[in-house]
């Protein structure tokens, strides 16, 4: 988890754009929003 946060930090800062890596980001954001909303 960390070392894949890590990982596409340095692909933003060298200016890669994948898509695949932003398709992860963004499920990995709705998880974490679903995984609280769940929470209340």
């Amino acid at each position: 988890m960390v070392s894949t946060l890590y990982a596409m930090g340095e692909g933003a800062q060298k200016g890669q754009q994948n898509p695949f890596t932003m398709v992860i980001f963004i499920v990995m954001i709705i998880g974490i929003l679903y995984f609280l909303l769940f929470l209340q």
